[in-house]
């Protein structure tokens, strides 16, 4: 029991592949970015929190996740959380990606949404290709 217990702690909790890691890294992020201080406050001010619970009573704040494979084995975690500072609120989504062939994740997509402003990507993988896709040779995408 206590094995499991364990297990379930580092795996949840302390492991660096973790949702919490990954929510953590993202928080970073966005107090770090002047894009969101500018629209958020000073970051030392912004707080991250996920889903409102039920119950007035519940401190529980789920974050909504979740993880699937695609045909081609990439792994895609997509989380939603929210922010809020002193100057507004916004939805943060993340979208993280890892091939076969990668030990960790890598950001696909860090926006966050306020509201009356445009989205701001402080990770975007489709625009650093422009959203074309490679050409296929033979039926397969080469690179």
């Amino acid at each position: 029991m206590t094995c499991g217990v364990g297990y379930f702690l580092f795996s949840d909790v302390f492991s660096p592949d973790s949702k919490t890691a990954h929510f953590n890294r993202a928080t970073t992020a966005i107090r770090k970015s002047p894009e969101c201080q500018r629209l958020l406050g000073p970051g030392s001010e912004i707080a991250a929190h996920g889903e409102a619970s039920w119950s007035r009573w519940a401190r529980n704040r789920y974050i909504t996740s979740s993880t699937e494979i695609d045909k081609w084995g990439t792994e895609h975690l997509r989380f939603r959380f929210y922010v809020e500072g002193p100057l507004g609120q916004g939805v943060v989504h993340v979208h993280l990606t890892k091939r076969p062939s990668q030990n960790e994740y890598e950001y696909h997509t860090l926006a966050v949404d306020v509201k009356g402003h445009q989205r701001v990507y402080l990770e975007n993988a489709d625009g650093k290709t422009g959203g074309k896709v490679a050409p296929k040779i033979f039926g397969a995408r080469w690179w």
